[in-house]
């Protein structure tokens, strides 16, 4: 008998970490599919990703302070810019430009955005 609780136990165990790790694995690549930009500086991960609301004409800036505070999905920064123009394509035209002293520079065709970023170690 106590060897059956002990093995049941251990294949509720192993179940529970196949679900995490599915779980996590579904997170991961639907977070993946959702990059417009993507850039490493400094061993600092910036990325600019489509918005998960109704309109998918929006994205979000994000910072993480490591790659696997980027798997993790653990923002340092995170920032919503709505897009003037509409449209699919506008979306890619985003791209993360200058890196210098806690501020960050995203340009899209001549228009620039900056945005000043304290504690990320930018």
């Amino acid at each position: 008998m106590n060897t059956f609780i002990r093995r049941t136990t251990l294949k509720i165990f192993f179940l529970l970490i196949i679900i995490f790790i599915c779980f996590f694995s579904i997170n991961s690549v639907e977070r993946y599919n959702n990059i417009v930009s993507f850039n490493i500086h400094n061993k600092i991960v910036y990325t600019l990703e489509k918005m998960k609301n109704d309109s998918d004409d929006d994205i979000k800036f994000n910072i993480y302070s490591s790659r696997l505070n980027w798997v993790l999905g653990q923002t340092c920064f995170s920032e919503n810019i709505e897009l003037q123009q509409k449209g699919e394509m506008e979306l890619y035209n985003w791209g993360v430009g200058i890196i210098e002293n806690e501020t960050i520079t995203l340009k899209n065709n001549g228009r620039e955005l900056i945005f000043s970023v304290i504690g990320c170690n930018t």
